[in-house]
């Protein structure tokens, strides 16, 4: 998995021995404003948890996104704090997100969709908005 990565150029003063070293980055997800004021004005908290909570999940260059029994499990925990979630609140948070595009069903999973974020090289991103456009008028993401 390719990631960012920062070098850093330093010069020995003494014998002028230049040295380079990679650092690793942390992962990251892009935010795209389009997507801004319906998280603020539209998302309930409990929708706001969950997309954040989704953002450490997603994978990598293709925006999908897993979401087994103990995945879900997990999530309700994470955003329940000291008290789990009830699978009702989730659910109803889940499809929140689904009802505004936020989240995808693609191929009996989900994606991140990648008009509102994207975790990888934006070069990936663009060829993905055409597969997920083409599913869209197919019918085959909602």
């Amino acid at each position: 998995m390719t990631k960012w990565n920062t070098v850093t150029k330093s010069v020995d003063e003494e014998t002028g021995e230049i040295t380079f070293a990679k650092a690793k980055s942390e992962d990251f997800v892009i935010v795209f404003n389009s997507v801004s004021d319906i998280i603020a004005v539209k998302c309930t908290p409990t929708e706001i948890k969950l997309l954040f909570s989704l953002f450490t999940l997603v994978e990598y260059n293709t925006g999908k996104l897993y979401i087994t029994s103990k995945r879900r499990v997990e999530l309700r925990e994470k955003i329940g704090g000291e008290k789990i979630l009830n699978n009702g609140s989730f659910s109803t948070a889940f499809k929140g997100l689904l009802d505004k595009k936020i989240l995808l069903k693609s191929e009996g999973n989900f994606i991140l969709s990648p008009y509102f974020f994207w975790k990888g090289e934006l070069s990936l991103r663009t060829k993905l908005l055409k597969v997920v456009l083409k599913e869209q008028l197919n019918g085959k993401t909602s």
